[in-house]
């Protein structure tokens, strides 16, 4: 399956760069390589376990940075520095203290989570 993907990756390059990815062979190699670690990365953090804005499968992954390097890569690096650090919540851990005391000030002032 990997074999396939990065077959078509490579296959798809020279569309997708069009003659600057011949003229300068690293552009490619640097995105290439950063697609594959992001969904490495993906995969060996387990984000599906965290509360992340962000696709959790690796070929997902794989495919979101390709396409959409600029965009999708810089966000892949604020999700894993924030799942490395620990900031990012998982999906089985209760709300930080801050969010119960917003929840709770939020109840008093007679506003509840249903009301637009």
């Amino acid at each position: 399956m990997l074999a396939a993907v990065l077959t078509a990756a490579i296959l798809a390059a020279p569309l997708l760069f069009g003659g600057e990815f011949i003229r300068y062979p690293q552009v490619g190699l640097i995105w290439l390589g950063s697609s594959i670690w992001a969904a490495t990365e993906v995969k060996r953090l387990r984000f599906a376990e965290y509360r992340v804005s962000y696709p959790y499968r690796p070929i997902g992954t794989f495919f979101f940075v390709m396409l959409l390097w600029f965009f999708a890569f810089p966000w892949f690096l604020a999700t894993w520095m924030n799942v490395c650090s620990g900031v990012a919540l998982r999906n089985e851990e209760p709300p930080s203290e801050l969010s119960a005391l917003a929840e709770s000030l939020l109840k008093q002032h007679g506003h509840s989570e249903n009301e637009t």
